[in-house]
């Protein structure tokens, strides 16, 4: 399943994932970017933010993975600790608990364990990771078919979002 937002960023979900929207993108409050708080499972995000503006997410620690591209894979597994991310296209990084940031760069993955150590980053082999997606996992390269629900209330979003703020492109 996913999650397609206002302003054409999807979040696709593996079964079993929780997850809160925390924040949108919204010029009118001047957030500029989406927060998610990953409670459990995997995602993938495909971001349609411009390029310097972060997408974060967050684990239930207070832990941050943070995209400014356009691919990321997120993982947290609540019982053991881990926070994963596979920074796919674009630069990412881990913001722990302490404040220490760590740096992602295109095609490699890095954790934080359950005591807020940073693992990584390594090279992953993008190839490889797109045709180990299976049923249990997600495809960024071939994404399902939306569905006409989720476009419709994009739709009927932006409608009323331009009709309370003339002139102003949806986000």
């Amino acid at each position: 399943s996913y999650v397609r937002l206002p302003d054409g960023s999807v979040i696709y979900l593996v079964a079993e994932t929780e997850l809160e929207i925390s924040s949108l993108a919204d010029l009118s409050t001047g957030t500029l970017g989406h927060e998610i708080l990953l409670i459990q499972g995997q995602l993938v995000i495909v971001s349609k933010l411009p390029l310097e503006t972060w997408f974060t997410v967050v684990n239930p620690s207070g832990n941050k993975v943070r995209l400014a591209g356009s691919i990321i894979y997120v993982g947290y597994d609540d019982e053991n600790g881990k926070f994963d991310a596979i920074c796919v296209d674009g630069e990412c990084e881990f913001e722990s608990d302490s404040q220490a940031i760590f740096q992602l760069s295109s095609e490699t993955e890095g954790w934080l364990d359950e005591n807020n150590n940073f693992q990584g980053p390594f090279e992953i082999d993008i190839n490889a990771l797109r045709e180990g997606c299976g049923e249990d996992y997600i495809s960024v390269v071939i994404p399902p078919t939306p569905t006409p629900d989720l476009d419709a209330t994009a739709t009927a979003f932006c409608g009323e979002f331009e009709e309370e703020n003339p002139g102003t492109p949806c986000p």
